[in-house]
Formats: C-alpha cells, structure tokens, sequence
C-alpha cells in the first residue's frame, strides 16, 4: 500500500481476519479456507463513523 493505514491480518489453519483502524474506528473482513486456493468470506464489519468511505479497500 502506498500512503494508506496499514492493514493487519491474523490467519489460523483453516480460519483469518483482516482489519484496519481508520480514524480512530475498526473495519474488519473474517474468512473460512476451502482449501490452498480458495476462501469464503463469513463476515464484514465497518462502523457508521467509516460507511462509504471505502474502509476496507486498500
């Protein structure tokens, strides 16, 4: 990334989570592996504080 928050991850055998803090507020994105290629996204969570400001993108 270029200039932008840092993005953090904590990643197990099977399950992850990426998140950032902006401004003071949290954005997360949760996973489930399928397998060495694939992934499911369970969960995306962003505060009011950071809707529409595109929290979650790089």
């Amino acid at each position: 990334m270029s200039g932008g928050p840092e993005i953090d991850r904590e990643e197990g055998e099977s399950k992850g989570c990426y998140w950032r803090a902006l401004d003071g507020h949290e954005a997360e994105m949760t996973y489930s592996r399928l397998g060495a290629v694939a992934i499911i996204i369970d969960h995306t969570g962003v505060g009011d504080a950071l809707r529409g400001r595109g929290a979650c993108l790089p």
